[in-house]
């Protein structure tokens, strides 16, 4: 990953003495700029904010030229980091925000994720709503009901919920050997109405696309034929899951051709499915997630998997390690770990024409590398996944937990291993607006409250969401 060291930079440029620019600002401009160099590289916040206001304001009317550009976007962005380390988040976003467009016109691509990410987190923001049994989102899409959210879990999860309304079927391309499981589990769901997503998996990621997904369409046609008998079933058939954060990578060009062929295949033959398009919630730093994007043809739901982790890689960090913190900024870990402005980029990308699906998800109750507790922070960031997300973004209309013991992996989402954690879920999933069986028609949606407010009787009841970055609790 392609850093910038804004401190080196300007220690470097504006040595004065050892190099010469052709854009001459005037003279009252370098004490200023000799005070901000001292500050920056004394990380003194309170003065770098002070000097590197006072000088911006001095060149700001010659933004034309291309130094200036540079100096200016530059200060704007040590300026906003100085409001960050001292607390004052809004001011901080204030400044990324003047900073951002200079730094897109310069090129400067991490930069600009590092500050657009923080710009979402730090922005406080309050939003009333209030509970209405009207659709506040519906596009038609296949299996998409007018309102409610499908909830479920893993078909191998030991957690007991009657009125579970969806499943999660994991199978990996080219399997003929999974049909007991699979018939044990679409049995059950073809009985009880139970929704179920197929999380149909490529074992070997980019590896397999190299012609050996692409010649093996035969095996979509075989596993349509079988999903088809169980034709009261709901399918969501999640095809190449996470493929922007593969391990192997895979091309795109190859990936959205393989989707589109599967996509193909499912809906000649199976009319009770949806294809599902499910990258990462957040993409590697040169990844760019629409690349992947099949096109509106071929998909039917976007899907996400959305996981809440204390630690960025399971590691924690320092909060002078810029780097490391820049980090949990864009990946959505720590501090950053709030989920719905995690989903927000997803959301701005396919929620004005797809429903949007929450794939896999859970909260990180127990880090393996520290062998530490941390069944409170996961009860908050679940909390907020099964509350939040439905309210804010009607277009999610599914979530799904990804009750696994991953023995291998730093952070442990189950609910079998956490007994607080699996009690707090089951009274989550009895909210309003999540569909208990296959009743989609006795759930709720939210409508967002501008200026008025409809009172019945002589009490109204409110709903909010509240992000102030840095606060915990809200009254």
């Amino acid at each position: 990953m392609k850093k910038i060291c804004f401190f080196l930079v300007f220690v470097l440029m504006l040595n004065i003495s050892c190099q010469v620019f052709a854009y001459e600002p005037v003279s009252e401009f370098w004490p200023v700029n000799t005070n901000y160099a001292n500050a920056l590289n004394n990380k003194d916040f309170n003065n770098i904010i002070k000097y590197g206001l006072e000088s911006m304001s001095i060149i700001e009317k010659d933004l034309s030229d291309p130094t200036v550009i540079e100096w200016y976007e530059a200060r704007a962005e040590n300026v906003g980091y100085a409001y960050e380390r001292l607390g004052e988040f809004d001011k901080s976003a204030d400044m990324y925000e003047i900073a951002l467009p200079l730094a897109k016109m310069r090129g400067m691509t991490d930069s600009v994720k590092v500050m657009s990410a923080k710009i979402k987190h730090f922005r406080s923001k309050v939003d009333v709503y209030q509970e209405t049994p009207e659709t506040q989102s519906y596009f038609g899409a296949f299996n998409e009901p007018t309102k409610g959210v499908y909830y479920g879990l893993p078909s191998d999860s030991t957690v007991n919920i009657s009125d579970k309304s969806g499943m999660l079927l994991y199978v990996d391309f080219g399997d003929y050997s999974s049909e007991g499981w699979m018939n044990k589990v679409l049995k059950e769901a073809n009985q009880k109405g139970i929704v179920v997503e197929i999380a149909l998996n490529v074992p070997n990621e980019g590896n397999d696309f190299k012609g050996l997904i692409l010649e093996r369409m035969d095996y979509v046609t075989y596993l349509a034929d079988f999903l088809s008998q169980y034709n009261k079933v709901k399918y969501y058939i999640r095809f190449g899951a996470e493929m922007d954060i593969w391990s192997t990578r895979v091309n795109p060009d190859e990936f959205k051709q393989a989707f589109r062929k599967v996509s193909d295949i499912i809906h000649s033959k199976l009319k009770n499915a949806a294809m599902v398009f499910s990258p990462n919630m957040v993409s590697p730093w040169d990844v760019n997630v629409n690349d992947f994007y099949p096109g509106d043809d071929y998909v039917d739901w976007v899907g996400t998997s959305l996981y809440m982790t204390k630690y960025f890689l399971g590691t924690k960090n320092d909060i002078n390690n810029k780097e490391a913190k820049d980090n949990e900024a864009v990946f959505g870990a720590g501090d950053y770990a709030n989920p719905v402005v995690c989903l927000e980029n997803i959301v701005a990308l396919y929620g004005s024409k797809k429903p949007i699906m929450i794939s896999e998800s859970g909260a990180s109750h127990f880090i393996r590398s520290y062998n530490e507790n941390a069944t409170n922070w996961a009860i908050n960031k679940l909390k907020a996944i099964y509350s939040y997300l439905p309210m804010v973004y009607p277009q999610v209309k599914l979530i799904m937990h990804f009750d696994k013991v991953m023995p291998n992996e730093v952070n442990d989402y189950s609910l079998v291993q956490n007994s607080e954690i699996e009690d707090v879920y089951k009274e989550l999933v009895k909210l309003p607006h999540f569909i208990q069986n296959a009743n989609a028609e006795d759930t709720s949606a939210y409508k967002k409250l501008n200026s008025k407010i409809q009172v019945l009787g002589n009490k109204a009841e409110l709903y909010s969401y509240a992000n102030v970055f840095g606060n915990k609790e809200y009254k």
